[in-house]
């Protein structure tokens, strides 16, 4: 779950499933396949709550299992493995920028996503296919004045 926090209010942007190597290559995403049929998204904000997270990006890593997800990672950045330029192609949220204004002090206002497409991101290259299917994630960000 890619999310950016602004003025205590948690917006999820991309929920994805990674697609990983085979052991011994342990947790090495091949690809991210957006959006996800899974829902960690009360997870992730959670546990950003928890640790007292408001402002700026997190990434966090679920991991589903029988009794439900279950959260393996939260940080403070954004993610890596082209997370930010899946947002952007799938959203037309730039995360780079916002955590780049985030981190120059910059006044943020929410991300704004909009459904573009279906995207699966390997390595650098993205492969977009059209659809009107909106992801659960895809929710208008509420006006915000902090």
């Amino acid at each position: 779950v890619n999310a950016f926090s602004v003025c205590g209010e948690f917006h999820p942007l991309t929920v994805t499933d990674r697609l990983t190597a085979d052991p011994p290559a342990f947790g090495v995403a091949l690809a991210h396949v957006w959006p996800s049929p899974h829902e960690p998204v009360e997870l992730a904000h959670a546990a950003a709550k928890a640790l007292g997270i408001t402002e700026g990006p997190t990434y966090t890593q679920v991991r589903i299992g029988p009794d439900g997800p279950r959260l393996i990672e939260l940080a403070a950045r954004l993610g890596g493995g082209h997370d930010a330029e899946l947002c952007a192609e799938a959203l037309g949220v730039d995360l780079n920028g916002l955590a780049l204004s985030a981190a120059l002090g910059e006044t943020i206002a929410p991300p704004r996503p909009r459904s573009r497409a279906n995207c699966i991101r390997r390595g650098k290259t993205a492969v977009s296919i059209a659809s009107t299917r909106r992801s659960p994630a895809v929710r208008p960000a509420p006006r915000m004045a902090c």
